[in-house]
């Protein structure tokens, strides 16, 4: 007998052509149901693209507008030692501004400084304000868009809180004298940190090559002046 024979129940009905069609049909509504998810799962990822795109371009916009007006902050007059210099640089891949005050005894130290910086952490579109030393002076979400309305605002208030920080030292700055003291003792200090490096790399555990035998003391032989020092036990 041959193998061409087609299954059939106990009533001679053909179970293949059954079994086909139903495999048929649900893998159909599984194809339907899948192409469904992707759609919108496309959908809300081009609409979250959307989005951040929208958020990176309102925080853009809002330090476009912050540098800006920072600008004119450079015109105050600090006397002859000090002036306020702007800079923009990048920090984790986002723009940040920073207005320091520079001293011309001491040109490299920007102890005092206003930040400001934009990121999109939890998806917050956030621009900040902060003294250098992590000072919060404020700061807006902008994922709503009239949030931008309240930048000129917060920016007002940064500036004037870090202003009132540098006027106390301009007018009761360290003498060229601290500053150079200063600097010696950060100079003392870079050189501790060197040599502290440097024994990191050293095993202080490394076996010493001294072998016990060398150790040892060696005593010399009794003489006959030698003196016995022994105690007799004695009894009673």
């Amino acid at each position: 007998m041959g193998l061409t024979k087609k299954k059939s129940d106990s009533t001679g009905t053909d179970l293949s052509g059954d079994a086909i069609g139903t495999l048929g049909t649900t893998v159909g509504s599984f194809e339907n149901r899948l192409s469904k998810r992707l759609a919108e799962q496309e959908k809300k990822y081009t609409q979250a693209e959307q989005a951040a795109q929208l958020r990176n371009d309102r925080m853009l916009q809002a330090l476009h507008t912050i540098r800006r007006a920072l600008q004119e902050t450079q015109k105050i007059k600090l006397g002859d030692r000090f002036q306020l210099v702007l800079d923009v640089n990048d920090w984790n891949g986002w723009p940040r501004i920073e207005l320091n005050l520079q001293d011309s005894l001491d040109i490299d130290n920007c102890e005092f400084g206003l930040i400001v910086t934009a990121h999109d952490r939890k998806q917050s579109g956030t621009v900040e304000f902060r003294t250098r030393n992590g000072e919060y002076l404020g700061g807006v979400s902008l994922v709503v868009d009239k949030e931008m309305a309240k930048i000129p605002v917060i920016l007002k208030r940064a500036v004037r809180s870090y202003l009132d920080i540098i006027a106390e030292y301009v007018l009761n700055p360290k003498s060229a004298e601290q500053l150079m003291s200063a600097r010696i003792e950060l100079k003392e200090e870079e050189v501790v940190d060197i040599e502290a490096q440097k024994l990191k790399s050293v095993d202080v555990f490394e076996e010493d090559s001294v072998t016990y035998q060398q150790n040892q003391v060696q005593l010399e032989p009794e003489s006959e002046n030698s003196i016995d020092i022994s105690f007799e036990k004695t009894t009673t």
